[in-house]
């Protein structure tokens, strides 16, 4: 199969969002494979950013598809960000402002640079934020991008700089 296809293996509907629950189904997963004599062996596998689900993934293919890239979805990596700004309360000023607006997308846009240069672009934007109009508003968002997306997520999961596909939203 070419490596410019998509192809949806399954959708799964689950009452909960375990991590165990994840391993059992990734365990499935692997006894109908096997059952049906297929061979798969995806390039990259592209998850939200469910904790439980991108650790149940993220074992699974370490110990049984070594070369399978695991990266989050980009699509998902901004939507998160822009929900936090909504929760800050930003969104009269994401809307009015086009200061504050940029640099709300700019740190989105930091999934696009390759993961060795993504601390070095947020060290640029967290010194342009304590330039800003906006400090102040701004301050709790940079704490919040520091601790879920530097901390929590490293950039190694949500760089899409090196991915052809860089969102699974195609198969939402």
């Amino acid at each position: 199969m070419n490596s410019d296809k998509v192809v949806s293996v399954c959708f799964i509907l689950t009452s909960n969002r375990r991590h165990e629950t994840y391993e059992a189904i990734l365990r499935c997963l692997k006894r109908i494979e096997s059952k049906m004599g297929l061979n798969l062996k995806p390039l990259t596998i592209i998850c939200d950013f469910e904790q439980a689900f991108t650790n149940a993934v993220a074992k699974e293919v370490y110990v049984f598809l070594p070369q399978t890239i695991v990266t989050g979805c980009w699509f998902h990596f901004c939507q998160l960000c822009y929900r936090n700004a909504q929760k800050l309360g930003m969104m009269k000023l994401y809307h009015d402002d086009t200061e504050l607006r940029e640099l709300l997308r700019d740190f989105m846009d930091l999934a696009l640079l390759p993961i060795d240069r993504v601390h070095e672009g947020y060290e640029i934007l967290k010194q342009r934020v304590t330039t800003s109009s906006h400090t102040k508003q701004l301050d709790t968002f940079v704490s919040y991008f520091e601790n879920e997306w530097l901390n929590v997520f490293k950039p190694s999961s949500w760089s899409v700089n090196q991915s052809t596909w860089r969102t699974n939203n195609h198969a939402e």
